[in-house]
């Protein structure tokens, strides 16, 4: 691909960046033989994304552009991110190739130096979308439709784990150090979420867990490192799943993505709109999906969960700090740090 030249550092809006994408497609030998336009943008926290409606020779095509810059410049940290998660795709494309339910979008381009990437525009919704369908009191065909997107995403993962699948030293894993900078943020005072007491016995079991990992390998594996129901599309059939958002795509342990997908929908039974047993039947899809299902009592996947779970803590100190967050967000949130931190607290008692 072509490397467009470069524009510099300038503080430019999204909206002018995105534009700037539209204009480097135009000039893309063989890309576009009409027009293109950008018909829409949204910003995220982290990032902005636009809707680009492209002529082809067979029809309309619609794409994705992302891009990470902002009123800050054009960073070389986010440059380096642009291109892991063009990378991502690229590599993840290879790897699904052939396999018609499991998907990854399709990188259309890549600009370094307007920080973005394009891609397909996915059909579909997103998983977190589908599975309300499952909420309060769901007929069995409509829990078995949500089961079987489910049981998709294990054996997206699977397959993504089976083609880059294997060993490394524990050493090289970033086991503790988030866990360690969880704990520190719940305990700032003056008003600390949790007790004393409990960071040194979260702190410690971590540190034991730590120790029996000491001069092992451990297997390890491309992760996503954000698979989750906000990061799935369901195709409008429900016969495939595309999974989306590479921005964190790394090699890692096989644990991880496992326990991220399985802990997103442990906490919808936290709530009152999801039944346990629906949840249950979520869970075990998932498994189906995914082969024999990985070892939760091993010092990294305990490891992954701790610091999971101080994650999950650690979003309601936030929230609860923003005077914008609503009483029932507030309440949600309160409701599963209570039980993340009884969990913790057995957990590391145990």
């Amino acid at each position: 691909m072509r490397v467009p030249e470069t524009v510099g550092s300038v503080a430019v809006d999204s909206r002018s960046i995105l534009e700037a994408v539209c204009r480097r497609l135009a000039g893309e030998p063989g890309e576009s033989p009409g027009p293109i336009s950008l018909t829409a943008v949204r910003d995220h926290p982290h990032s902005s994304t636009g809707l680009i409606r492209m002529a082809t020779r067979s029809g309309a095509l619609d794409l994705i552009a992302k891009t990470l810059a902002s009123c800050d410049g054009l960073a070389d940290g986010k440059i380096q991110q642009v291109e892991r998660e063009h990378r991502a795709m690229v590599e993840c494309t290879r790897i699904f190739h052939g396999v018609p339910t499991l998907r990854v979008p399709r990188p259309v381009a890549y600009f370094p130096d307007l920080q973005a990437v394009v891609m397909e525009k996915v059909a579909g919704r997103l998983l977190s979308e589908v599975l309300r369908q499952a909420r309060f009191w769901p007929r069995r065909a409509t829990v078995e439709r949500v089961a079987h997107a489910c049981r998709l995403c294990g054996q997206w993962l699977k397959h993504l784990q089976d083609a880059s699948r294997t060993l490394a030293p524990a050493a090289t894993l970033d086991l503790v150090r988030p866990c360690e900078a969880a704990l520190t943020n719940l305990a700032v005072p003056p008003r600390p979420a949790v007790s004393p007491a409990f960071v040194a016995s979260v702190r410690s079991h971590v540190l034991d867990l730590w120790r029996r990992l000491e001069g092992r390998d451990v297997p390890v594996a491309a992760t996503h490192g954000g698979l989750a129901p906000y990061n799935v599309v369901v195709a409008p059939d429900g016969h495939s799943v595309t999974v989306i958002d590479f921005a964190s795509f790394r090699v890692d342990a096989v644990e991880f993505d496992y326990l991220k997908f399985r802990t997103r929908l442990e906490m919808l039974a936290q709530g009152p709109s999801f039944r346990r047993r629906v949840i249950e039947r979520l869970l075990q899809a998932f498994d189906e999906g995914y082969g024999p299902p990985v070892d939760v009592e091993s010092p990294v996947a305990r490891l992954l969960s701790i610091r999971l779970a101080l994650d999950q803590m650690a979003v309601f100190v936030e929230v609860n700090a923003s005077p914008d967050a609503s009483l029932r967000r507030r309440l949600a949130l309160r409701r599963r740090f209570q039980v993340q931190y009884r969990q913790l607290s057995r957990a590391c008692r145990s």
